[in-house]
């Protein structure tokens, strides 16, 4: 993937690349589309080069904060109230997000960064929906990687200044995801599970490009301060 095109932290370098397990390839073709779509959604282009705004990256940031105050809620009761046999507790991403937002001095919960658009409850009823949702989230956390290391290089952001969030698991990376590929395949293991699982993730990332679209909508017109 050519780095000049932003990973949007959701949309990833894609995790199934060279996937081999029959579930990662099927969702790997299910969301292909989708993830290139992103990739070159007009918020995130440019979001490794050194001049990108400041107040674009704020505005991804404050976008994934609802995203995934959203997301997360419904993960949260899906594996309390099914239940499912995984541990997202530790991999929870919101306090990333607003330790990042704390930094830069935005309040998601301001008036102007509410989202516009509404969503209803995020409805996750098996083990197999849950995997095709956190193939998305699991899948970006990979991909945020790319996005730390140039908003280090070109803002000096770190894991604990401006981008915890994209930093992701740091050196548990591999190990996180080995553990949700096993997760994905023991939940995915029938033909009817794999298409839940599909169009979850398809339901996901449909999510994402709507929550930048809407912070889109926000970013600065072009030549004023960032």
């Amino acid at each position: 993937m050519n780095t000049e095109l932003a990973s949007s932290g959701l949309a990833a370098p894609h995790p199934a690349r060279h996937a081999r397990s029959e579930i990662r390839q099927r969702l790997r073709s299910a969301t292909h589309g989708l993830h290139i779509r992103l990739d070159h959604h007009p918020l995130l282009a440019g979001i490794t080069q050194a001049r990108y705004p400041l107040s674009s990256y704020g505005q991804v940031l404050l976008g994934y904060f609802h995203l995934y105050a959203w997301l997360e809620a419904g993960i949260t009761a899906a594996i309390q109230g099914v239940p499912i046999d995984f541990d997202y507790q530790e991999r929870l991403k919101l306090p990333w997000l607003r330790a990042d937002l704390d930094f830069l001095g935005l309040d998601p919960l301001a008036a102007a960064h509410l989202p516009v658009h509404a969503t209803s409850p995020l409805a996750i009823r098996n083990a197999a929906q849950l995997a095709g949702t956190l193939y998305a989230i699991e899948g970006a956390t990979l991909g945020g990687q790319v996005i730390a290391r140039q908003v280090g290089k070109n803002r000096g952001f770190t894991s604990h200044t401006g981008a915890r969030f994209f930093n992701g698991y740091g050196a548990e990376t591999a190990q996180r995801w080995n553990a949700f590929e096993a997760f994905m395949q023991r939940s995915c293991g029938d033909e009817s599970s794999q298409q839940q699982a599909c169009a979850a993730a398809i339901a996901s990332f449909l999510a994402v490009e709507a929550t930048l679209d809407a912070s889109h909508a926000k970013v600065q017109p072009a030549g004023e301060a960032p």
